[in-house]
């Protein structure tokens, strides 16, 4: 009997570690925690889940019931719902890293000869520009308040494409369907410059600051949910974030 017990037992606790890690991440981060969870399997043989889409589609997705056991959030406004929403711990929460917000072109376009900020304005007011949703999507919230801090939002919102997440808008330009696009500079990874090209990287101070915080949810079970966090916050976790361009967290 007692065998029994211990087989019914060994298979139980086979079942939870073959259950993956749901990590609800931000559309930008996909590159790197795709990367990150293949490393964290290798090391642990947790399985890693991720699944992408716009941080407020995944913060309202978690706050309906999404068995998520971590998220990764491209700013700090949608973290702060599910914190005041009482559906994430607070006590595990960090900045897992920092991003800049870039202007890009299709490579088919003639690029200017030069480009300032104090030119971005009469340089936008003919060309056709994509960003992320820019009252939900943190790359597009960016964007909106990079865009008015430059005296260039007039300009721009007319001819404005919005996307779900930060890479639709990037495949856009990608494809030509739009000249220019706001992205993160760590979209631009594994862009194709035969296809898009690096016009700008916007001025720090014209937008909240870019940072992605990262916690564990609340209802989260799993046992390897603590495990991922931490690694998340090891040296190779950082080595593998400057890879993929994000940067290092500032103080």
């Amino acid at each position: 009997m007692a065998a029994v017990i211990l087989v019914l037992f060994a298979a139980i606790t086979a079942n939870a570690d073959d259950k993956p890690i749901y990590v609800y991440a931000a559309a930008s981060t996909k590159q790197v925690i795709d990367d990150l969870s293949l490393q964290f399997n290798r090391d642990t043989g947790y399985k890693i889940q991720p699944v992408y889409a716009g941080t407020s589609v995944l913060a309202r997705q978690i706050s309906q019931g999404a068995p998520a056991d971590i998220f990764v959030s491209a700013n700090l406004a949608w973290m702060d719902y599910l914190s005041d929403a009482k559906l994430i711990n607070d006590q595990k929460r960090f900045n897992l890293a920092n991003n800049r917000l870039v202007l890009v072109q299709k490579t088919t376009s003639q690029p200017p000869s030069e480009l300032t900020p104090d030119q971005l304005s009469k340089f936008l007011a003919r060309r056709s520009l994509t960003s992320a949703l820019v009252d939900a999507v943190p790359a597009g919230m960016y964007a909106k308040a990079a865009l008015q801090h430059l005296n260039a939002w007039e300009q721009a919102k007319t001819r404005l494409v919005q996307t779900d997440n930060v890479r639709a808008a990037l495949q856009l330009v990608v494809l030509g369907e739009v000249e220019l696009g706001l992205v993160y500079a760590s979209d631009l990874y594994d862009a194709d410059p035969a296809r898009v090209r690096l016009l700008m990287t916007l001025p720090s101070d014209s937008h909240p600051r870019i940072v992605y915080p990262v916690t564990s949810i609340s209802r989260s079970t799993h046992p390897g949910t603590s495990k991922f966090l931490a690694y998340l916050r090891s040296d190779d976790a950082n080595a593998t974030l400057a890879k993929y361009l994000f940067l290092p967290v500032e103080s």
